[in-house]
């Protein structure tokens, strides 16, 4: 079975966010937090090649873990795509109406958290559903939506590859963005 039929199957439509028409060739998703703000994002790859999981819809295993060192939160979103068999990304998204909401180690430790909560995924596919190259080779991108609502600044994308937390792109302002923006093209 291919990656995001098992995902599709896995993951329940109530923590899933779903793709919808755009008027042109190419789908997009409109990613919201709790009818406060919202993030559209254009130009997404086909329904067959996109997941797009709420990470907070994952319950923070607090029964488990203390939560001191950041190890119970989680991002707003995941999105998992293919653009072709080379071409595959996870891209963790946390979304603030402000700047001054969270400090940037806060956020760092959100999007650390859905990394793990991606990896569970993987070792869930590859255990249950005995597919041992489940979500392999996915390239990971880290994203934060801050200050959305504000009045329109252009986007600026260092040349860094915003590969880990502490180097995800900040985005500020931002009401609508490409998806190839998102992974670096």
């Amino acid at each position: 079975m291919d990656d995001f039929e098992i995902l599709n199957l896995m993951i329940q439509s109530t923590a899933k966010v779903e793709l919808v028409d755009s008027g042109s060739s190419k789908p997009k998703v409109v990613l919201a937090e709790a009818d406060l703000y919202a993030v559209t994002i254009l130009g997404m790859p086909d329904r067959e090649n996109v997941t797009i999981v709420k990470g907070d819809a994952f319950e923070a295993p607090k029964q488990i873990f203390n939560g001191k060192n950041g190890e119970c939160k989680q991002a707003d979103f995941i999105i998992v795509a293919r653009l072709d068999q080379r071409r595959k990304y996870v891209i963790y998204i946390e979304m603030k109406a402000s700047s001054k909401t969270s400090k940037e180690w806060e956020i760092i430790q959100q999007l650390q958290g859905t990394q793990c909560f991606f990896t569970y995924f993987q070792a869930v596919g590859k255990v249950f559903w005995q597919t041992k190259n489940f979500l392999n080779g996915y390239q990971p991108r880290f994203v934060s939506f801050r200050n959305i609502g504000l009045p329109k600044q252009p986007i600026h994308k260092e040349n860094l590859i915003h590969d880990c937390p502490e180097r995800m792109w900040k985005i500020n302002c931002a009401k609508s963005i490409q998806f190839n923006q998102l992974i670096g093209k």
